[in-house]
């Protein structure tokens, strides 16, 4: 029984305990910009500040961009869902704000 507890991992347990283990968005638009990084220079952006208020309308709150061609490759983003795609994002963790 020890020795079993011992191979598991600390997300299996706690998968185990809770059924979910929290994750911060920022953790996951960091993991997902680490995947994107490896295939290319692309980055999920997130639309910001005052001035830039119609952003939110045409291209959402994320968004992905093409570092290298220098232009929006993919609009209205939803973050969780993108990193799942990815696999970045595991069955077990869940987004929190």
């Amino acid at each position: 029984m020890l020795r079993e507890t011992q191979n598991r991992s600390t997300a299996e347990i706690a998968t185990e305990r809770q059924g979910t283990v929290p994750v911060t968005m920022r953790a996951i638009v960091q993991r997902t910009n680490r995947k994107l990084a490896a295939d290319g220079y692309r980055r999920l952006k997130q639309s910001r500040g005052r001035p830039w208020k119609y952003l939110d309308r045409d291209v959402g709150k994320w968004f992905l961009v093409d570092g290298s061609r220098n232009r929006v490759e993919r609009t209205h983003v939803d973050p969780e869902k993108f990193a799942k795609e990815l696999g970045v994002l595991r069955p077990w963790e869940k987004v929190r704000d």
